[in-house]
């Protein structure tokens, strides 16, 4: 593993992440995970299966966007009955718990070959990193 300043390393951390994307677009189309709905969608289902509710500033608040961004990512999943709301919260639907289901299962069976490459412990920190530089981004004033 290449050492160097954690400029250097952070670069190198951009590109490496911006080269995966690609082949990551080309798994998705290869698995059929096309969908109307992009990842940050899918990522507002899962945290509403696994908190039971929420509002759209604690979503926009765990995903680092703002509340208007939540908004408009919600707004087509109510709309597809996937998500349910009420004055105070949004809830996943009987609906949107079978669409997650279903990418789960689709998870499962394309990635399943990819896991002997790797231990808990590179993917933990992996995601750490790849969560911490989103929110550093997500952060920056300029964007």
């Amino acid at each position: 593993m290449e050492t160097g300043s954690v400029d250097h390393l952070l670069e190198q951390v951009v590109l490496e992440s911006l080269g995966n994307y690609l082949y990551l677009s080309k798994l998705k189309d290869k698995v059929g995970l096309v969908t109307q709905w992009g990842a940050p969608s899918w990522l507002v289902l899962q945290r509403l299966m696994t908190r039971g509710e929420a509002t759209a500033a604690e979503l926009a608040s765990a995903r680092h966007v703002s509340e208007p961004y939540m908004q408009r990512l919600l707004k087509p999943l109510r709309e597809a009955g996937l998500v349910s709301s009420t004055d105070e919260a949004y809830t996943l639907t009987v609906s949107g718990q079978q669409a997650l289901d279903k990418l789960q299962q689709v998870f499962e069976q394309s990635l399943h070959g990819y896991a002997g490459e790797f231990d808990a412990h590179e993917l933990a920190t992996t995601l750490k990193v790849l969560a911490k530089l989103r929110e550093v981004i997500a952060s920056d004033q300029s964007f």
